[in-house]
């Protein structure tokens, strides 16, 4: 994990109902079915952890609904706090380790993750295939609490293609919470609050960290990413911008609708190969560096090169309000590259909301334009005061977002979440 600077899919739904999650599969003609998680419990998981999540006002905002590919057998595999990895891993006789599960995982497979805290450094690396993902999916949104013991990597490092990760809170005291190491991968609707004390140097740390270089077109949809390294006493201070929100390093793929609060660098943090990225309906605040960096340099472009740098990266309808800090100062939205890296000049900025970040807006080329974006209006959140980072239904960004490829609303917020009537 180096953080040394600073395909389209449809969304997961997971509404929050009584009951047990419940999986219903529509078989088209063309072969494709639909994943669609009904119903899910909402009462707490019996951990400290689970109690503060479940006290999160906007937890069930944060929910999706994807179609997947078809998969000609669908294979299901349970895991438990009770269990043995000397188990079959059927419902009866679940697994005790969401790490044993992800080396005999094989492709179609869904591993049903049991409320309950895994204090294990969840390491996965069992590929799917684009016909057929392994998904790993908590039974209750943010009842499956990993807590890995000790300070250095990261808490769940994913190195499968075509793997989803939905639905987990990632606490404890690693540098990283959410490690994506290879292609086509997905981080939906987890919530990370890892503490990455000492972490604070070159290496850093991340709440989500999209790490491998060469790897391309990996998700990073509804989480909620907060406090990664707060208390880190360098955060602030100038060149000591080194634990991430979300930390992106390669290709493509998509960084939407998640909220990044009060990390200790950056809120949204792309640098070294990223490029063609899409980053869009993000509410991003309070991060002590800055709201999000569209970045390029160190490692590949030092060693094999960075071809054309950071181009093609669209940032849209994303709220960036109260990043920065008194010291170093932190923009809302802005360019950076460290040659041989560079940002390239098709990069694309629109319907963004700005608001107090200590230096200023937007940070950007003179060629470029943050077009039809909003400045001096406060967003508006419910409470800053309680965490409560809903839009009142009076906020500027109601209504006022642009329209994304391949949605059907006909009004467009700008941020992460809904606003509250």
């Amino acid at each position: 994990m180096t953080n040394r600077r600073n395909v389209h899919f449809a969304a997961w739904r997971l509404p929050t109902l009584q009951g047990r999650i419940q999986y219903v599969f529509s078989f088209s003609l063309f072969g494709t079915f639909s994943l669609a998680m009904l119903v899910l419990m909402s009462h707490a998981a019996g951990s400290i952890s689970q109690a503060v999540g479940n006290a999160v006002p906007f937890r069930d905002n944060l929910v999706r609904q994807d179609v997947l590919p078809a998969v000609s057998i669908r294979t299901d595999r349970y895991v438990s706090p009770s269990g043995s990895d000397y188990s079959d891993g059927t419902q009866r006789r679940p697994w005790a380790t969401i790490s044993h599960a992800g080396s005999v995982a094989t492709p179609g497979m869904v591993v049903h993750v049991a409320p309950g805290t895994y204090r294990e450094a969840v390491v996965t690396g069992a590929a799917g295939t684009s016909q057929a993902r392994i998904i790993y999916m908590a039974d209750q949104v943010w009842g499956a609490v990993i807590i890995a013991p000790g300070r250095d990597g990261f808490a769940w490092r994913n190195t499968g293609d075509y793997t989803d990760i939905v639905g987990f809170e990632v606490a404890g005291s690693r540098c990283g919470g959410i490690g994506l190491g290879a292609s086509f991968q997905r981080a939906v609707s987890n919530h990370v609050h890892n503490s990455a004390d000492g972490c604070g140097t070159s290496d850093g740390g991340s709440g989500i960290n999209d790490f491998n270089y060469a790897s391309q077109g990996n998700d990073i949809l509804n989480n909620y990413i907060h406090d990664v390294g707060i208390g880190e006493p360098s955060c602030g201070q100038p060149r000591h911008n080194y634990i991430q929100g979300i930390y992106q390093a390669n290709a493509g793929g998509h960084i939407d609708h998640n909220v990044s609060v009060n990390n200790c660098g950056w809120g949204i943090h792309l640098w070294h190969a990223a490029t063609h990225a899409s980053i869009t309906n993000n509410t991003v605040v309070g991060n002590k560096a800055g709201g999000i960096v569209i970045g390029s340099g160190d490692a590949p472009c030092t060693t094999i090169g960075c071809p054309g740098g950071n181009d093609f990266t669209a940032a849209i309808n994303n709220i960036l309000a109260f990043n920065g800090n008194s010291s170093s100062g932190g923009w809302g939205l802005g360019e950076h590259s460290q040659f041989p890296g560079k940002t390239g000049v098709h990069n694309a900025y629109g319907h963004n909301l700005s608001f107090q970040n200590k230096s200023g807006d937007f940070y950007l080329p003179a060629s470029q334009v943050c077009r039809n974006c909003i400045t001096q209006r406060d967003p508006l959140f419910v409470s800053m005061a309680s965490g409560d980072y809903r839009l009142e239904a009076n906020s500027p960004a109601v209504g006022a977002g642009q329209s994304i490829a391949g949605s059907s609303a006909k009004s467009v917020d700008i941020g992460a979440l809904q606003p509250v009537n």
